[in-house]
């Protein structure tokens, strides 16, 4: 666990093994500390996003043309 976060690099065929596996350790914590971990993560997402929206305008990947063209250069090949 790095800064609150589960991470695990599996081969595609493990993915389920491994994601049981990680689910057994966080069972493995006392129920409460797991449920105000997740609680103060969210909080700080919350925050961050809010920070960030507040020096930078929003941003919609899905409603941007450019957005849309970006991604599909890239999609054929072109890093343009």
């Amino acid at each position: 666990m790095a800064g609150g976060v589960l991470t695990r690099l599996a081969e595609e065929d493990e993915h389920v093994r491994c994601a049981e596996e990680l689910a057994r350790h966080i069972l493995e914590n006392p129920t409460t500390a797991v449920r105000a971990l997740v609680q103060v993560r969210r909080a700080m997402i919350v925050d961050g996003s809010t920070r960030y929206t507040a020096v930078a305008p929003a941003f919609d990947w899905a409603t941007s043309s450019e957005a849309k063209a970006a991604v599909a250069a890239r999609a054929r090949g072109n890093n343009a």
